[in-house]
């Protein structure tokens, strides 16, 4: 036998023993194939092609203007760091001195890697208000086991051992803050009773991230910013903390649509339905809507069953009551929506949209809005049971957590000390508007961070703020544009959008 056939003969049998032993796998046969390729590649002389290598895909660079912004923040950002580090640690100056070699190496190492980054299908660019601390923003070179090693080794053992303890506690106050977001989100839905808050509060215990600021919304979406839904964090609930009507409602919150029928927030007409078109989708809404504020009283009725410990009679008198409340609110809002429908099918006859499809959307029944009748405010007040001043407890703890929710966003951008959070805490109390900036869910945090800056002199914050924190606030304040109580956002496609802050 010839050297040749005796060499493509091993390789045969070779081939067919792999073939038998070989697990039936898709990475088994991968290999396989590339075994094969190489046998029949020997016996024909030809070689194997060079891998192909793809060059790195490169984005046009941010703009000059644009990377020089980025540059202060963080820039501004890591000196406020190290004010709260250097009032917690005592540093001296030859530590404050490599401390700031080492915010520069930081700065300049997180620019160059912005410069071949996309950041084009993000509405805000990573130094944004909210967006700069959050997940995949600009500040994580300046957090994480990387840059801890770096800071302790600038520090002695008694400073780090003292400066754990502080970001232990600061770790604490900014998770308990967004703790009672996450509750009081729940809360409007649900309507927990006192009972049921100390539950969710337990059980919300180490379930909430302790590294950095997550966002969260009953409609979460994810363009803008990252938000997620809170309701997952119910999970594994232990049986019972919840009525059944709660489970209801926690259901159909969990399974919304975002602008059907049975949508929570708003309801979406598009033109190409046609008027009668729009009509019937009001129509089938309406029944849907109807079933969800009727669950919004149920749960309100709960409340106060279990507050005011209600008896059936009573309990019989309160649901009569929020069954004609529900239907009373459902009249008001069927009537105002066909008001609108009138004015788009007029403008829609008038052409003013050309040819082409086009949406609108209409808001579905406020969750307050039962609360709110005068016949269930009534009703209640028969009973012994002031309404307005129950609601005024429930909005003044509302408030009280939006404030110092708001003290922790500030609190993330500004690294403030226990003592700071709470003078920023009493400040805010007296700025914050009675009612909520309406319509931006999607961007509540930023809406929330920009009021202080409006309403909050530079000067005021002298008996505050350290020199470095002051200058963070500045151009913290320089991402918005304040023309009196009006606000306006730049987007990083150049659009932009504006609000109004309310009394």
């Amino acid at each position: 036998m010839s050297a040749f056939r005796l060499k493509f003969s091993l390789k045969i049998v070779l081939v067919l023993a792999l073939t038998c032993c070989v697990p039936q796998s898709t990475y088994a046969y991968d290999g396989l194939s590339d075994f094969l390729e190489d046998v029949f590649r020997g016996l024909t002389g030809q070689k194997r092609p060079a891998p192909m290598v793809r060059e790195a895909q490169q984005f046009p660079p941010p703009p000059e203007k644009e990377m020089q912004a980025r540059k202060e923040r963080l820039e501004s950002y890591a000196q406020a760091q190290k004010n709260w580090v250097e009032e917690t640690c005592e540093l001296t100056d030859e530590q404050i001195k490599k401390y700031d070699a080492l915010i520069a190496e930081q700065v300049k190492t997180s620019q160059k890697t912005r410069l071949n980054a996309n950041q084009q299908q993000r509405g805000f660019a990573d130094y944004f208000p909210i967006r700069f601390i959050t997940d995949g923003a600009a500040t994580l070179q300046f957090e994480g086991n990387d840059w801890d090693l770096k800071v302790r080794d600038i520090l002695t053992q008694p400073q780090n051992e003292k400066l754990e303890a502080a970001k232990r506690k600061r770790v604490d106050q900014l998770t308990l803050s967004q703790r009672d977001r996450v509750i009081n989100l729940l809360d409007a839905e649900l309507y927990f009773t006192t009972d049921q808050r100390k539950v969710i509060e337990e059980h919300l215990e180490g379930r909430l991230s302790r590294k950095r600021l997550k966002l969260y919304s009953l409609n979460p979406q994810n363009y803008y910013l990252q938000y997620e839904s809170p309701v997952p964090l119910l999970s594994n609930l232990s049986d019972g903390a919840l009525s059944e009507i709660q489970n209801k409602r926690l259901d159909h919150v969990r399974n919304n649509s975002s602008s059907g029928p049975n949508s929570e927030k708003y309801i979406t007409f598009m033109s190409n339905l046609g008027v009668d078109g729009w009509y019937k989708l009001l129509d089938e809404s309406t029944d849907s809507q109807k079933d969800r504020l009727t669950e919004m009283a149920e749960v309100r009725i709960h409340y106060f069953k279990n507050e005011f410990d209600l008896d059936e009679q009573q309990l019989r008198h309160l649901r009569i009551a929020a069954k004609g409340t529900v239907v009373y609110c459902m009249q008001d809002w069927k009537a105002s929506t066909k008001r609108n429908l009138e004015q788009w099918e007029e403008r829609m006859q008038q052409q003013q949209f050309g040819n082409g499809n086009f949406g609108f959307s209409v808001s579905t029944p406020s969750s307050s809005s039962v609360e709110q009748h005068q016949l269930w405010r009534n009703t209640l007040s028969e009973m012994g049971i002031d309404s307005r001043k129950d609601l005024t407890q429930r909005d003044q703890e509302e408030r009280d957590a939006r404030a110092e929710y708001l003290v922790t966003l500030l609190d993330y951008e500004l690294w403030l000390t226990t003592e700071q959070r709470e003078q920023f805490k009493k400040l805010l109390q007296k700025r914050l508007p009675k009612n909520e900036v309406q319509g931006y869910e999607y961007l509540y945090e930023v809406v929330q961070i920009a009021i202080p800056l409006a309403r909050i002199e530079e000067k005021e914050l002298t008996t505050i703020l350290e020199p470095e924190q002051i200058q963070a606030w500045k151009t913290l304040k320089k991402q918005f544009g304040f023309n009196g109580r009006n606000v306006t956002i730049n987007m990083q496609n150049q659009g932009q959008f504006s609000f109004h802050i309310p009394d």
